[in-house]
């Protein structure tokens, strides 16, 4: 009857353990139970306190609502400096160039003028006249450097704004700046307090664990003394095979126990450091 308690305990564990690894639920699957490392002999006790402090310390989550809490002060800042008055300046320089700037030959191309002459001696100004080619003026393509040093051109601006009234708005912004900095503030005090739970739960089923792993031990111990007792009683005729089975019954769920207890001793130990943020992905869990 324990052997049929033993095998249906064993394939609903597998049939667990199937569901959540999500695998096909028709699939044949050889699952090899991990070693166990020898330092489970000696388990650690653990400090409350440390723990505490460690889970504050490490804790992504803790560091995520910490980061929002420097989010939001930055953001009230930035609400904040909407009641004081605004100074900008700009500043451009630049230049142009077209490949199609032409400019006329000096000498080349001119019409005949009337020059104004004004005497030495005084009097009446004379206009005399100039002639000119009568031809069309020549002309030469402009260079780039020289269309860049004649068109340059700049400005600077500087300008100062104070916010007189602007519907209360820049009032809004900070009031709910200021509620979403209490509001993360307030967020970090709950995670904390999750925490708070989470590694204290986490410590005392730890230790638990501990105390199991320890009893179990003496438990082995004491079975296998009281089966080696019965083995030499029933030799000497003075034990039943009644009561040496039962002696063997005893030993193997000693061993069982054990073995149950080391792996929960692990366990627990792993989820120790997940909560207190310690947990490293890469580690095998069982060392």
């Amino acid at each position: 009857m324990d052997l049929l308690n033993a095998r249906q305990q064993y394939d609903l564990g597998r049939t667990q353990l199937i569901e959540t690894l999500q695998l096909d639920p028709f699939g044949a699957y050889d699952f090899q139970a991990p070693a166990v490392a020898d330092s489970v002999e000696s388990p650690a006790r653990c400090d409350l306190a440390a723990l505490l402090r460690r889970a504050y310390q490490k804790r992504p989550d803790l560091a995520a609502d910490r980061a929002e809490i420097e989010a939001a002060d930055e953001g009230l800042e930035v609400a904040e400096a909407g009641y004081w008055p605004s100074l900008d300046l700009s500043a451009n320089y630049g230049s142009n160039w077209s490949s199609a700037a032409r400019q006329p030959i000096p000498g080349t191309g001119t019409e005949p003028e009337l020059v104004t002459v004004q005497p030495v001696g005084g009097g009446e100004p004379i206009q005399l006249p100039r002639p000119g080619t009568g031809a069309d003026p020549a002309f030469r393509r402009v260079s780039v450097g020289d269309q860049l040093d004649q068109r340059r051109g700049g400005s600077v601006s500087l300008s100062i704004s104070y916010p007189l009234f602007d519907r209360f708005r820049t009032r809004h912004r900070v009031e709910q700046a200021r509620v979403q900095r209490e509001n993360a503030r307030l967020a970090l005090q709950d995670r904390r307090q999750q925490v708070a739970v989470q590694v204290r739960r986490a410590y005392q089923n730890y230790e638990t664990a501990r105390k199991r792993l320890s009893v179990t031990r003496q438990q082995v111990r004491a079975a296998e003394q009281a089966l080696r007792a019965a083995e030499q009683r029933y030799e000497l005729g003075a034990a039943t095979i009644v009561e040496l089975s039962q002696a063997r019954s005893r030993f193997v769920q000693a061993q069982s126990d054990r073995v149950e207890a080391r792996y929960d001793y692990f366990f627990q130990q792993n989820l120790l450091k997940y909560y207190t943020g310690t947990l490293d992905p890469s580690a095998s869990l069982f060392e």
